[in-house]
């Protein structure tokens, strides 16, 4: 169980920082100049129609390997992570989740969430 009371989040602090991002996908310009800042703490949504590029953004940010970056940056917690792979990306906790995800028989997501983050 979480106490919430006794989390202290600096929400002055970015956690994530896309800066003029500029995307490349089997050659076709998909994402232009795009910025974006969240702090600690905070929630975002992405909203947009079809095709809008929500779900490029996310993937670019994974580091999903058909996604070129032609220009702009992408800083999780201070650290520059435009260039890496998406391994170690996952490894400094930038992850995404399905918004309608699959249910595994037995297993409640709040459990599965538990187990592979880092904090609690």
């Amino acid at each position: 169980m979480i106490d919430i009371c006794s989390l202290k989040i600096d929400r002055s602090e970015t956690m994530l920082k896309i800066d003029n991002l500029s995307v490349k996908v089997n050659g076709k310009n998909i994402l232009k100049k795009i910025n974006l800042k969240i702090n600690n703490g905070e929630i975002h949504a992405l909203l947009g129609p079809n095709a809008s590029g929500k779900s490029s953004l996310v993937y670019t940010t994974m580091g999903f390997p058909d996604y070129n970056v032609t220009g702009g940056k992408i800083i999780f917690n201070g650290k520059d992570t435009t260039d890496l792979k998406i391994e170690e990306r996952v490894k400094l906790g930038i992850t995404s989740v399905f918004q309608h995800p699959p249910s595994i028989k037995g297993l409640k997501l709040s459990k599965l969430l538990e187990k592979i983050s880092k904090k609690r």
